[in-house]
């Protein structure tokens, strides 16, 4: 990713608040194409996200833990 100068310049071209949504989008797709940039470490911290998602979850505990039971004082 570029530095935040990069960034501070792409948003600094709308000079004001998109008035629709299409508007939004090009906005979107203008400072992605301008600040964003591929790179190796990007590509292994997605391929590493979606190995942790896809991975086989443990499985659930057979019987749900038994809440503790409640504390009485020995004396009154």
């Amino acid at each position: 990713m570029r530095s935040s100068t990069g960034r501070s310049q792409a948003l600094s071209s709308a000079t004001s608040i998109p008035g629709s949504l299409v508007e939004l989008m090009a906005l979107n797709e203008q400072v992605e194409r301008e600040v964003f940039a591929l790179a190796p470490s990007n590509r292994r911290v997605a391929d590493a996200t979606l190995g942790m998602l896809l991975a086989d979850w443990p499985a659930a505990p057979a019987a749900a833990p038994q809440p503790a039971q409640s504390f009485r004082p020995a004396c009154r």
